[in-house]
């Protein structure tokens, strides 16, 4: 049964006939209602299957930085930062059985955008649960001394991931050449992968003399894997 606001052609929540009504961001959205539900299992249906299994993993491990890599792009295109991330990294994701499935981890992305990137060096493992990574201070393009860079570590043993700080005095900026990410302590010995971006740290549209234009709130670069090590 359909609750209805405004009238028969008003907002619509629930079943209508053939079509089930909702809202979704915002917005009132309908669905085709399918009766004769079916569940192939051929093998190359099972395969896929496999493979969105293994994205849906990826993608609550990644939520903390997606939410704000993909955050702006998300909002412009009036979709979910999940949903662009399960697009932009289902090529990096294969099954060759239901039992293995593979990642090409230096191929995944967790933001995107047109902030000037960030020029990263090796992560270093040297401090126990830590890792450290230098970075490029030029600042060029639509870059600024101030935008925050961040890390993520991604530990599949540990199937979850960290990400630095974005508020707070252990935030790391372009001007500062380096950043820092704390890493559980269970995660000792463990390998991991690691990304790297950068938002600007703007609250409102800010015009930037150098550049010749904006920039706005929330927007990122890129991310760029960075690489692997074990944690020490």
């Amino acid at each position: 049964m359909s609750k209805n606001s405004g009238g028969y052609m008003g907002t619509q929540v629930g079943k209508l006939g053939p079509a089930v009504g909702s809202m979704w961001k915002g917005r009132n959205v309908y669905r085709a209602y399918n009766p004769f539900v079916k569940n192939p299992r051929t093998e190359k249906q099972l395969l896929v299957r496999a493979r969105f299994k293994t994205m849906a993993d990826l993608a609550r491990a990644f939520a903390q930085a997606t939410n704000f890599g993909y955050k702006r792009l998300a909002n412009n295109l009036h979709t979910t930062t999940r949903g662009l991330f399960h697009r932009d990294n289902w090529p990096a994701v294969h099954a060759n059985t239901v039992d293995s499935v593979t990642i090409d981890y230096a191929d995944l992305v967790c933001a995107k955008g047109d902030l000037t990137p960030v020029r990263f060096g090796t992560p270093q493992f040297d401090t126990p649960q830590q890792i450290d990574v230098s970075f490029n201070r030029d600042v060029f393009g639509n870059a600024t001394d101030d935008d925050i860079v961040i890390l993520f570590a991604y530990c599949p043993d540990a199937k979850c991931g960290v990400m630095s700080p974005t508020t707070g005095q252990s935030v790391a900026k372009r001007s500062d050449g380096s950043v820092s990410l704390d890493v559980p302590a269970y995660w000792n010995g463990m390998k991991v992968h690691v990304w790297g971006f950068a938002i600007t740290s703007v609250q409102e549209p800010t015009y930037i003399e150098a550049y010749g234009g904006y920039i706005y709130p929330n927007t990122v670069s890129d991310s760029l894997y960075i690489g692997t090590g074990n944690i020490g």
